[in-house]
């Protein structure tokens, strides 16, 4: 549920990372200035603790796992850009001689709006939200353990079964630009996979992630 403990606590540590961030933006001024023409390509990585609600078999509970994103797009004005997203949440739990791995990720068609003014602190605050096609994938892996000493253990590929639906994605970010062409900073968001399906029913989580883009004309 998403007023759980721990989901609490993450909002909490949002609140506070993202009032960080908001006090350094004033150092901002001091970097490059931001030249948004043309295209952009980036790349974000970072760590996520959510949710997944099983289908008819339960699998149990996840702590958390990385978070990997890559983005491709195109700025239609100063402030507007329309581009590709790809996001993952990758997941493992188990001991041998089994581990169980979830993956869940997203392709969508999402939107980047760049609020700022030109000049001011808020230049590099940017809010990004898409939807678009989502799939999920659980796997059984076998692991090695005879001899008991053997290292490193050896894993099988295992039988992994894919589920599809619909997955939207929200973030909320700063990025400081560091030279004409790149900028580097920090996203915050909020990733939903509707699957409806045997295994999975539906998943969230909330990605903290450090963001790298290249704009280029």
């Amino acid at each position: 549920m998403l007023t759980s403990p721990k989901i609490s606590n993450r909002l909490i540590l949002l609140a506070i990372i993202g009032l960080m961030v908001c006090l350094n933006a004033g150092s901002a001024s001091a970097l490059k200035p931001h030249v948004r023409e043309g295209w952009l390509v980036g790349v974000s990585y970072g760590y996520s603790e959510g949710n997944i609600d099983w289908g008819v078999a339960d699998e149990g509970a996840y702590k958390g796992g990385a978070v990997p994103q890559i983005r491709f797009g195109r700025m239609f004005s100063r402030k507007l850009a329309l581009g590709l997203e790809y996001h993952g949440w990758m997941l493992e739990k188990g001991f041998v001689p089994y581990k169980f791995r979830s993956s869940l990720q997203t392709v969508t068609l999402a939107v980047t709006w760049y609020p700022g003014n030109s000049g001011s602190a808020l230049e590099g605050f940017f809010i990004r939200a898409g939807a678009g096609y989502g799939w999920a994938g659980f796997t059984i892996v076998e692991i090695d353990e005879i001899p008991p000493d053997h290292v490193p253990l050896e894993q099988e590929h295992g039988t992994r079964k894919d589920e599809a639906g619909i997955g939207y994605n929200f973030q909320l970010g700063y990025e400081f630009r560091l030279s004409r062409a790149f900028a580097a900073g920090l996203g915050l968001g909020f990733d939903y996979l509707s699957i409806n399906d045997v295994i999975y029913e539906s998943a969230y989580y909330f990605p903290i992630t450090l963001t790298a883009t290249w704009y280029w004309d």
